[in-house]
């Protein structure tokens, strides 16, 4: 007999919207009278911030993996996942999220975004659709990321990522794991991590926390608490003003030596 396929369990995220929903509608019944007390609902603890997230070398390993290539230069034929190599260029480029890179199509339409190759950006809501709760503005595309789109153009149909001329519909968990294991790169890397690298990545090159919340279509204070710890350099701008020379017009400082006399202060601090 054949065994009943098991469901999948939800994510932490899902359970907790679930319980915050269960436990405004208990609320709701205590105060309109449906039932005679209170009952609390308690939520589990918040996770910490995203910890981990891929490296410049990390990365490109990964990419390698997907062309079939592992950390010792050696390349398997049998390895190549083309389609996989084209959805972690645009999630690193981008930061969009997994199932909006494997709707991508062409032209425009009414299911999915699309991308615009003669303006060079990317529309990741269908046209009219109506945005629920997840912020998906357009993003510019980045001229070397362009350069590879025009190309895939020519090789695809309908999708960006397609396979065997047929869109991808699920994860393609198959074709990840064999890139992972080539880029010898641990299970904690799922594909949801490319996102994580793009915005880290952004705030690392200085990119300030304002733009970036516009890459990737979530809110500053999201940005901030989620990524703001990888970022220490994007401070730098705001503490470097202690080591400018002051204005001509304006009267140094002054500073008491041990005998008492006074002394200008030095620009350098000596």
């Amino acid at each position: 007999m054949r065994e009943p396929k098991r469901m999948a369990s939800p994510s932490r995220s899902r359970r907790q919207r679930e319980l915050v929903v269960l436990g405004a509608a208990l609320r709701w019944c205590w105060k309109e009278g449906k039932i005679d007390r209170l009952i609390p609902i308690s939520l589990p603890p918040q996770p910490g911030p995203r910890q981990r997230h891929l490296n410049r070398s990390e990365a490109a390993a990964l990419l390698a993996g997907a062309l079939g290539w592992d950390r010792r230069g050696v390349r398997h034929r049998t390895k190549i996942n083309r389609h996989l190599a084209r959805f972690i260029l645009i999630a690193l480029y981008t930061g969009t999220r997994h199932d909006a890179i494997l709707r991508l199509r062409w032209v425009p339409n009414t299911d999915s975004g699309w991308i615009d190759l003669v303006s060079g950006v990317m529309y990741r809501r269908a046209l009219g659709a109506v945005d629920k709760g997840r912020r998906r503005p357009p993003v510019p595309i980045t001229h070397r990321l362009l350069a590879h789109l025009w190309r895939w153009r020519r090789l695809t149909t309908t999708h960006v990522i397609e396979y065997a001329g047929r869109p991808i519909n699920s994860k393609e968990r198959r074709a990840w794991q064999t890139a992972r294991v080539l880029a010898e790169l641990g299970p904690d890397v799922t594909p949801h991590i490319l996102r994580h690298t793009c915005a880290t990545m952004l705030l690392q090159l200085g990119v300030s926390v304002y733009d970036v919340a516009g890459v990737l279509g979530a809110s500053e204070d999201v940005i901030r608490r989620t990524y703001g710890h990888h970022a220490h350099d994007h401070l730098r701008q705001a503490v470097a003003v202690f080591s400018r020379r002051p204005p001509a017009h304006e009267t140094p400082m002054k500073s008491v030596n041990k005998r008492g006399r006074t002394g200008k202060i030095a620009p350098n601090g000596n």
